[in-house]
């Protein structure tokens, strides 16, 4: 199965950036406002800002994903100096500000870390009812992490980093169709399907299950693992729908043939420019 492997993190996030291609979150912000997708790729907007929340989200890949070793090859866990009463400093004193200053790479305190190192267990843990290891784990016993696609959708040059791929998944029929895995990090799981269709995490997948087609010919199931930023995390596993990936498809296709008009129009609209009705229906 053939991926774009020499392509690096950074020459993937230099080419969304600049616009030369379409990564789905770029395609999302295009269907949200075209006209400020327009300004961030021509710097005329600074890039957004990577929040705490991303940060955690991003740390909790490596290590999941990546292992031990790339997680402490990216990121550290410590609460800073310590007082004479062995206490860390306030993030206020000049201390701490002194420490924080030469460190090198992000860090989280010992909470956050807790919370990170929680969530791998519970995703790799067994399941209490067989003592067989649990959804999540099996998803991810065989396969590849951060796997680059490159491909021509639609008229446009596009590329996805997909979180896992498992060529060898056999579904409950014993067809081995593959899967993509992507894992998401969530405050509260009981809210997960409403976070999921807010951020449009389905047509997320259609567009990676796109890019593998693609890219290798092969029409893959697509699974979310869900993980709770608490020290107790819930871990939840759910396939999405084939059907609704088909849905979700179309969707993603129209919006590449509205950013591949804007580009020979020159054309970055709002999305609301023209009137709509306001009614008691949601």
């Amino acid at each position: 199965m053939a991926f774009n492997e020499k392509i690096t993190k950074e020459a993937y996030y230099a080419a969304s950036d600049d616009g030369s291609r379409i990564s789905f979150h770029a395609l999302l912000d295009f269907a949200r406002d075209g006209s400020a997708y327009h300004r961030k790729i021509t710097g005329e907007e600074p890039p957004e800002e990577e929040t705490r929340a991303m940060l955690i989200g991003s740390a909790t890949h490596a290590l999941v994903l990546e292992g031990e070793e790339t997680f402490r090859r990216r990121y550290q866990i410590s609460d800073g100096p310590l007082d004479e009463n062995g206490k860390p400093y306030s993030k206020l004193t000049k201390v701490y500000k002194e420490w924080a200053a030469k460190q090198t790479l992000p860090t989280f305190n010992s909470e956050e870390g807790g919370i990170i190192r929680a969530m791998k267990n519970a995703i790799y843990a067994a399941d209490p009812r067989t003592g067989e290891p649990c959804i999540a784990a099996q998803l991810l016993a065989k396969g590849r992490p951060e796997i680059i696609c490159r491909f021509d959708y639609c008229g446009l040059p596009c590329q996805s980093m997909l979180d896992w791929v498992n060529p060898a998944y056999a579904d409950i029929e014993g067809e081995a169709r593959g899967a993509i895995i992507d894992l998401k990090t969530t405050a509260d799981l009981d809210k997960f399907t409403w976070q999921a269709r807010d951020a449009r995490y389905i047509h997320q997948l259609a567009f990676y299950r796109s890019a593998v087609a693609i890219t290798t010919g092969a029409l893959m199931d697509c699974f979310i693992i869900a993980a709770e930023k608490t020290q107790h995390p819930r871990v939840g596993v759910f396939r999405v729908d084939n059907l609704d990936l088909d849905e979700a498809a179309k969707w993603n296709e129209q919006k590449l043939a509205d950013l591949r008009d804007a580009r020979d129009n020159g054309m970055w609209l709002t999305g609301y420019e023209d009137l709509r009705t306001l009614t008691l229906k949601y």
